[in-house]
């Protein structure tokens, strides 16, 4: 079983940024934080820099999303689970993820979050 800590984050492309800020931030509850690089918008939960990043892109899809496991062998269940659904993802270390934690392509998306 995997036993998470916590969402990391959410990228989802979305066909209007404006009325999915709105609706993350009026019906959700989340805090818009400000547009990014490239035009994208975050909103936060509680301490987190971003939790959910909206990029307006056709097609509306999820993008991309950071997971925070609670130790290795939730990590060892989950990787062996999206491999054998052959979803894209890549593992990092805590020191990567600080490294990589700013790191952004130009789309504004962050570079380690597996195929978009």
């Amino acid at each position: 079983m995997i036993r998470y800590s916590k969402l990391g984050y959410v990228e989802l492309n979305v066909s209007h940024l404006e009325r999915s800020k709105a609706f993350y931030e009026e019906i959700v509850g989340i805090e818009y934080v400000g547009e990014g690089y490239g035009g994208f918008g975050s909103l936060s939960l509680r301490r987190d820099h971003h939790s959910v990043v909206l990029h307006q892109k056709d097609p509306p899809v999820f993008a991309a999303s950071a997971w925070i496991l609670e130790n290795k062998r939730s990590s060892t269940f989950f990787t062996a689970n999206w491999a054998d659904h052959e979803i894209p993802f890549e593992e990092l270390s805590h020191e990567e993820c600080a490294a990589e934690y700013s790191a952004r392509d130009a789309d504004g998306r962050a570079t380690h979050t597996g195929d978009h």
